[in-house]
Parts: C-alpha cells; sequence; structure tokens
C-alpha cells in the first residue's frame, strides 16, 4: 500500500493556476523537506476544468512548471509520470489507489498529488475554485492507506450532467440526487456531498490529524457514485 507523509491546503488564484499550484507545491516540498529529484509520480484530480474540457491534462503543466523530471533525458534518467486522475469528487480516491498500484512499477521515493478545480468559465455561479490540497506519499509512514472501495447508490448508474448558467442539466438523472451532510463518528468520517473534491480532503485529513487507530473516509458525490478508503494512523 502507500502512506502519506505530508499534506497541505493552500489557496490559488483564478489567473494561471497551473503556475500558481506549481509555486506553491515547490514550497511545500521544501518546508517538508522533500527534494523534488525524489518525486517520480504526480497526478492531478478535480472536477471543473477550463470550458470544461478534459485534455490536455492539467498535472504536465504542474511538472513543467516546477521542474520535475527536466533533466537531459537518457537510459539512466529519473522519469516523472504525470497525467489526470477524474472521476467527480470521488476522483481524490482514485487517484491515491493509483499512485498505491503505480509504485510498485515507478522507481521513486515519492509520489505527489493535487487536487483542484477552474471556474470552468464566467456564467458558472457554483462551486469553491480557490482551495486546493497537496499531498506527498511515500511507501512506508505512519498514515498508511489499508483499503479502497468504490460503488454506485442502490447499483444505479452514475447521473451525467453539465452546467450552464449556474444550473445542472442531468442526460440521466438518479432517481435521488445525493445531497449529505458531513457525518462524523469515532472511526468514520463521510463528507458533505456539496463541497469540493480538495475540501472533502481538507476536512478529513483535519479531522485525522492527531487521531491514532483505523479511520474511513467516504465520499458520496452527488452524481450517486461513492467510495471509501480507509487508513491506519499509527504514532508519529
Amino acid at each position: 500500500m502507500v502512506s502519506l507523509v505530508a499534506w497541505s491546503k493552500i489557496s490559488i488564484g483564478s489567473r494561471n493556476p497551473a503556475k500558481n499550484i506549481a509555486k506553491l507545491a515547490t514550497a511545500f516540498l521544501h518546508e517538508n523537506s522533500i527534494n523534488k529529484s525524489d518525486i517520480g509520480l504526480l497526478i492531478h484530480s478535480g472536477v471543473y476544468r477550463i470550458n470544461f474540457r478534459a485534455e490536455p491534462a492539467f498535472a504536465p503543466n504542474i511538472q513543467k512548471y516546477m521542474g520535475l523530471g527536466d533533466n537531459e533525458i537518457s537510459p539512466q534518467s529519473n522519469h516523472v509520470f504525470s497525467f489526470d486522475v477524474l472521476d467527480g469528487t470521488c476522483g481524490p480516491h482514485h487517484a491515491i489507489q493509483t499512485i498505491s498500484d503505480m509504485f510498485q512499477y515507478v522507481n521513486c521515493k515519492y509520489a505527489m498529488l493535487v487536487v483542484s478545480d477552474e471556474k470552468p468559465n464566467s456564467l458558472h455561479k457554483s462551486g469553491d475554485f480557490s482551495s486546493c490540497i497537496i499531498c506527498a506519499f511515500a511507501r512506508e509512514g505512519n498514515f498508511k492507506l489499508q483499503e479502497s472501495k468504490f460503488w454506485n447508490i442502490d447499483g444505479e448508474l452514475p447521473a451525467t450532467y453539465a452546467s450552464f448558467n449556474g444550473k445542472q442539466h442531468y442526460l440521466n438523472p438518479p432517481n435521488n440526487l445525493v445531497s449529505e451532510q458531513g457525518v462524523q463518528d469515532k472511526n468514520s468520517f463521510s463528507s458533505d456531498s456539496n463541497l469540493s473534491s480538495a475540501n472533502k480532503m481538507i476536512d478529513f485529513f483535519n479531522w485525522a490529524t492527531g487521531k491514532k487507530g483505523t479511520f474511513e473516509h467516504i465520499i458520496n458525490d452527488v452524481n450517486g457514485k461513492n467510495s471509501s478508503l480507509v487508513w491506519r494512523i499509527d504514532d508519529a
């Protein structure tokens, strides 16, 4: 599996978000004594992009502005894989599972996850586009991923929709759109379904910080998709 070794919440501006994230991510690595040459995997996740486009991927832009893997290419050079993992607000969970799966194939000490959104156009009224979370992962640590699960509500296909003029237009609406408030108990944290993907992760990590034991983070996306990551937190 994989372990979270550092994370930070940052605020990004509306102009040149990739450059802003790269600058803040570079500072994040320095603050946590992580050499950028030890990063071999960079994944970006989120929901919204400019004009709702999915390509080109956002992660390679962050990689470029951070100067990751920009040394001269040779058979001996250290490669950096960067790509996006998109699955609504469940995307960060899929991204973390992807990091866990790929660590056995990528020869590096650390992987980095960035979760953020861009305001898609001037007509879009809803959403928090300023919050961003940066996470660093290693093979070993005190905050270790134990299990992951992904499912749809009542076995239905997830809803597909587009957003215009601040309204959501559904192509295959579910019987009941999900709108759940965040719920926490002793060992489980279910995120508010109306939060951005970044804020879902930020709220959980804030809640889990300082705890010890096994804890589950559940994401309920408004389109009916669900995901769960179970973490084991040991003493520092």
